[in-house]
């Protein structure tokens, strides 16, 4: 979390300066990812749009690009896509993904394209 809030403040001290925009590239173990997940933070369209990163909070396919669009439905992610829980088993879901590091990897994996999604569009702003 420490490192994504730097990269949001290097940002908006450079934008201050006049540098053009840039978002290092983040590797998240399996509680930064959980973590993560939880509090919609990351990188996702959505998340950035609020700092000014990226312009929109759209996905390239069209849809919000939040944390729950990666995980479970966006097209670009579909091989790695959740089981969304229904709302009675939230919690229950919610306790056991900590603890399912197969769910862990897919959602790293889920974070990896929505990554490379926010870096492509980054650089055509």
């Amino acid at each position: 979390m420490e490192r994504l809030l730097e990269a949001i403040q290097f940002y908006l001290r450079s934008q201050s300066q006049g540098i053009s925009r840039t978002r290092k590239p983040e590797v998240f173990n399996s509680q930064q990812v959980f973590n993560l997940f939880l509090r919609g933070h990351g990188p996702f369209p959505f998340y950035l749009c609020r700092f000014k990163i990226l312009d929109s909070p759209l996905c390239v396919c069209g849809q919000v690009g939040d944390a729950d669009h990666y995980t479970f439905s966006c097209s670009l992610t579909q091989k790695f896509h959740l089981v969304k829980p229904a709302d009675a088993r939230k919690r229950a879901w919610f306790q056991n993904l900590i603890n399912n590091s197969q769910a862990l990897n897919k959602l790293k994996e889920a974070f990896r394209i929505s990554g490379d999604v926010c870096d492509s569009l980054t650089q055509a702003v």
